[in-house]
């Protein structure tokens, strides 16, 4: 990776840049934030700028129309000369006519929706009304469907009765208060009660407080005793004026009592047999009732007694009068909301156009029709029309989007506008990392060795004055990391970028891990039925999603992994063959003595496993486990080496060394002992020579590597500890082998018809579904834990190299 300095000038700093975009093999450093004290004070930050807010509003306003106009047809590529700051002025006019265009549908939209939601709202008044007086002829004891249309005298006495009812309404307050003024009294003076005798006490009263008032301003010394006097007297005089109040109230409305009876008298007469099926018979009776008690008030007097009963009687009465009058009215309305119902459905058969018609003429129409109807039909062909309006206007929507589409139709421009406006926002926020001297421009750009010769080319063509000097990596710098690998290692490479990118200076591992990870992944998963079900889906994984696009989350690891599954499929039917084990053990030696199928041997002719099989000899895979792990182990070390002495790091070679030369003579022991490792305890020279002494050195060599005293203590027991526990963890090997040979053998435990649905639901969700899974995580731990810890830190950035993307537009 070469790093290349650029200074140009200002005006021409977005031509070459441009030009580097095109190629897309450069990756611009952040100099302004990472490089600011290499320039000192010969260089300053480039802020942002008027034409960049600019930019970013033109770029908001095209997304807006895009969302409002939808799919817009992709248009011929736009050329764009070197200068686009007249071309920019005629795409903000444009987007300004079509803003216009936009906002007026916009304004039909809600206008159409405030409209129809006024309209919605009068057409469910007249529903609720309706339903109200059905609810309202519920309570009162009267069946909304046997309600029938009211003769003409019903109306008259619905009005008598409401006339009567407010008159009934006065006199019972009057009653109410004559009652409490009947009974008031004073702790003064017993009053009399006659009225003739009341009125000649509140002339006494009135004139003994006057006589009072004269002879408290002309005797001073006893202007407090008169001032009681006049305060009792004036208590008095209230009681008194009260009660001839009240009984001046009570004779009027005993003569208002004389003329309701007659008024009863005269509806009780209007009563018809329809409207007592309303009312109910007791209505006639509830009448009389009240003529009588009308009758009795008209011959009330103050000073007489029953106050309280003639009270009673008469709110019973009223209550009557009252119900009686709620189900005419009720009744009276109902049949109307009825008749404009039942028009409502027949003018509904009619077409819009006829309603809308008959609905204009309806005031000429009208004068032919008795007037009781006029506001019946008029309801009626209002409420049609309302229908048709609000059906007219939900369809609103629907036409201003195929207006908007056709509208789309005419600006297919907006797609190279926008991509031509995002390309200029992206070179205005790259050049936030770039310095500037007055009139010129610096920046600093990485790029791959290969292609610095065409980057300086493409540089120099744009602008001929730019100045270019090529350099390696100064102090401080970390270089991203370019990873070029094979196709087919790229799931390999997801797995290694996920545990980190690999940093410049170290060795990319993903390569080496195209070939470890099938192989340990075989002997934990070897079986070449199950190997063979994920080759072939492995194979069929491509066609199948690309013919049924087959995408989200859930299924794109299965799509990028394919190669993958293909790999580790290869090798388990490989390492399946030397198992002996065709969905499970199914050789002839095998069979023999568990009764299970032969489909190994009559597919292979062999009758028992070319190498071993791991349910007969699990100590002889537990050895390969330890051999494979030893093997990585010892690789991953020796990689570390390579690491340090590719950046020249020649001291802290020392460390992977000296831990190579401890975990050589261990690995040496466990190999050449086995289990029998506790015999070196009673092997002095074998003891000391591979154990004692690289146990010692490993301390040593970390010592001279320049680690402090504490840290070559902790560094040389984690490296002893880790060499026995990561060579321990390759056991894992074993138990899933292990595990997986014995789930492939329970499969084939059925028998009869119950044989053939045992092993497919074990094979394919335990087996192949489950344990599958479970071995993938289990050999990646392996790598990422066990071999990485060893070389790998993953500490690197990505190259992601500075590209314009042109789709509709195109240099001149």
């Amino acid at each position: 990776m070469l790093r290349l300095e650029v200074i140009a000038p200002s005006s021409k700093v977005d031509q070459v840049i441009k030009s580097l975009g095109e190629l897309g093999n450069l990756q611009f450093i952040d100099v302004a934030r990472l490089k600011a004290e290499k320039y000192g004070g010969l260089a300053e930050k480039i802020e942002k700028t008027p034409r960049e807010e600019n930019l970013t509003q033109l770029f908001n306003r095209i997304n807006n129309l895009f969302r409002k106009l939808g799919e817009i047809p992709y248009p011929e590529p736009l050329k764009v000369e070197g200068d686009v700051g007249e071309l920019l002025k005629r795409i903000e006019d444009e987007l300004v006519n079509l803003e216009m265009e936009c906002a007026k549908l916009d304004n039909m939209v809600k206008i159409a929706a405030e409209e129809r939601a006024t309209l919605e709202r009068e057409i469910n008044q007249f529903r609720d009304e309706y339903e109200n007086l059905r609810r309202i002829l519920s309570e009162l004891g009267v069946k909304p469907e046997k309600v029938e249309e009211l003769p003409p005298e019903a109306a008259e006495v619905k009005e008598n009765l409401k006339k009567i009812h407010q008159q009934m309404l006065e006199i019972q307050q009057v009653l109410v208060e004559a009652d409490a003024a009947a009974k008031l009294s004073t702790p003064h003076a017993e009053l009399p009660s006659s009225l003739e005798e009341l009125e000649k006490l509140r002339g006494e009263l009135r004139e003994t407080l006057e006589l009072s008032q004269r002879m408290r301003r002309e005797i001073s010394t006893a202007e407090d005793k008169f001032a009681r006097m006049e305060a009792v007297l004036r208590e008095v005089l209230e009681v008194v004026e009260r009660k001839l109040e009240a009984a001046g109230k009570l004779k009027e409305a005993a003569g208002k009592a004389s003329q309701l009876k007659a008024e009863i008298e005269k509806i009780k007469g209007s009563l018809t047999p329809q409207i007592l099926s309303l009312t109910g018979r007791d209505f006639e009776r509830l009448l009389e009732q009240a003529a009588q008690t009308l009758d009795k008030i008209s011959k009330l007097t103050f000073t007489g007694e029953g106050f309280e009963s003639q009270v009673k009687d008469f709110s019973s009465v009223l209550r009557g009068v009252s119900r009686g009058h709620e189900i005419l009215d009720a009744a009276d309305r109902f049949t109307l909301l009825s008749k404009v119902r039942s028009l409502v459905e027949e003018a509904r058969k009619g077409s819009p156009d006829e309603v809308e018609n008959l609905f204009k003429e309806s005031r000429v129409l009208v004068e032919a029709v008795p007037a009781k109807y006029l506001s019946v039909l008029e309801r009626a062909l209002r409420l049609v029309h309302l229908e048709h309006r609000v059906k007219a206007l939900a369809e609103k929507p629907e036409e201003i989007k195929r207006m908007l589409k056709e509208l789309a139709v005419k600006v297919p421009q907006l797609h190279a506008y926008q991509e031509l406006v995002e390309i200029e926002l992206k070179l205005e926020n790259l050049k936030k990392m770039f310095m500037q001297t007055g009139k010129t421009a610096l920046f600093e750009a990485c790029v791959p060795k290969g292609r610095a010769a065409e980057a300086e080319e493409a540089i120099k063509k744009s602008c001929p004055e730019a100045l270019v000097n090529k350099g390696g990596e100064e102090k401080g710098d970390k270089p991203p990391t370019l990873l070029v690998n094979p196709k087919v290692a790229w799931c390999f490479e997801k797995l290694v970028s996920a545990f980190g990118i690999p940093n410049y200076h170290e060795i990319d591992p993903t390569v080496i891990m195209l070939i470890t990870f099938p192989i340990i992944f075989g002997f934990m998963f070897g079986d070449m039925g199950h190997g063979l079900v994920l080759l072939v889906g492995g194979f069929l994984i491509k066609p199948l999603f690309d013919r049924f696009k087959i995408r989200g989350e859930m299924w794109d690891p299965l799509y990028q992994g394919r190669n993958l599954i293909i790999l580790s499929g290869l090798t388990s039917t490989v390492i399946g063959f030397l198992y002996g084990e065709f969905f499970g053990p199914t050789n002839l030696a095998y069979a023999m003595h568990h009764g299970t199928p032969t489909w190994y041997t009559d597919l292979t002719g062999f009758t028992e496993p070319p190498w071993f099989s791991p349910l007969e000899n699990p100590v002889k895979l537990l050895k390969i486990s330890i051999v494979i792990g030893i093997a990585q182990i010892l690789f991953g070390i020796v990689l570390d080496i390579v690491n340090k002495a590719s950046t020249r790091s020649w001291r802290k070679i020392l460390v992977p060394a000296s831990w190579l030369w401890f975990y050589v003579s261990l690995s040496y022991l466990i190999l050449a002992y086995g289990l029998r490792i506790g015999e070196v305890l009673f092997q002095p020279n074998t003891l000391a020579t591979f154990f004692i002494a690289p146990f010692i050195g490993l301390f040593v060599l970390h010592k001279l590597a320049g680690l402090s005293g504490m840290e070559t203590f902790a560094e040389g027991v984690e490296k002893a500890i880790a060499s026995i526990s990561n060579t321990a963890s390759y056991g894992r090997i074993l138990a899933l082998g292990m595990a997986h040979a014995i789930f492939s053998d329970l499969a084939l435990m059925g028998s009869g018809a119950l044989f053939w649905p045992i092993f497919i639901i074990i094979t394919l969700f335990l087996v192949i579904g489950l344990e599958g899974i479970l071995t993938f995580a289990h050999t990646l731990r392996l790598h990422w834990v066990e071999w990485f810890s060893k070389f790998y830190r993953g500490d690197g950035l990505p190259f992601e190299g500075f590209r314009i993307e042109r789709r509709f537009t195109a240099p001149a």
